[in-house]
């Protein structure tokens, strides 16, 4: 059953977690509830910069996240390769019939904090990253990976990645096609990352094992 989860104030989104209390789920809308639109570089700057204000992030300086990632499926044309290039070919349809942005899908790793876990930040930043991997192979789509560690510069909570995915299907050499209904539907996005988290750790150790 869904439940939602406590979130910071003025979260872009209403996060809701499931099965599993370190993943948590929820849709980004193209518009804010006061109706301002959104672009799907928003969000996903905004995360690139954390605690920084919107007037002081300059896209041409390094990111103050911990570490973040592009990953597109096999076949995706190179330009959907920074994120001003996918913000851009996704909204290249007419921006009225886009309701959806993005589907963000939050793990958390307590863990890394945990002396007796043994788990090191690079550690769960590959794990995180595999998972995304695994997803943008399965929806065909892009995913966002970028990791955040909130002691180390704003406040407080366990080291976490987020995985923004935009909510529409790339197909190979052409880019951006059709809407993928489960991202936008909070109940079954919820249950298909549930499930599919919960294969993912059953076979992780394939994922992450070089080949």
């Amino acid at each position: 059953m869904a439940k939602k989860y406590k979130a910071p104030p003025g979260l872009d989104y209403d996060p809701v977690c499931g099965e599993h209390e370190s993943l948590s789920f929820g849709v980004l809308k193209a518009h804010s509830p006061d109706g301002e639109t959104r672009t799907l570089a928003e969000p996903i700057y905004r995360r690139l910069y954390p605690a920084i204000a919107p007037k002081d992030r300059h896209p041409s300086s390094s990111p103050s996240a911990e570490r973040y990632d592009i990953i597109l499926p096999p076949g995706a044309p190179d330009h959907l390769s920074s994120v001003d290039g996918l913000s851009w070919a996704f909204h290249s349809m007419p921006g009225d019939r886009i309701r959806d942005l993005a589907a963000i899908v939050t793990l958390r790793w307590p863990q890394v904090e945990d002396p007796s876990a043994s788990l090191p930040l690079h550690e769960a930043w590959e794990r995180s990253r595999c998972f995304a991997v695994s997803i943008s192979k399965e929806l065909q789509a892009a995913v966002v990976a970028i990791q955040h560690v909130p002691v180390r510069s704003w406040g407080f909570g366990p080291p976490h990645v987020h995985l923004i995915i935009p909510c529409r299907t790339i197909r190979p050499r052409t880019g951006f096609a059709t809407f993928i209904k489960r991202l936008t539907s909070e109940e079954e996005g919820r249950q298909f990352f549930d499930k599919a988290w919960t294969t993912f750790c059953e076979h992780e150790a394939e994922c992450l094992t070089p080949v």
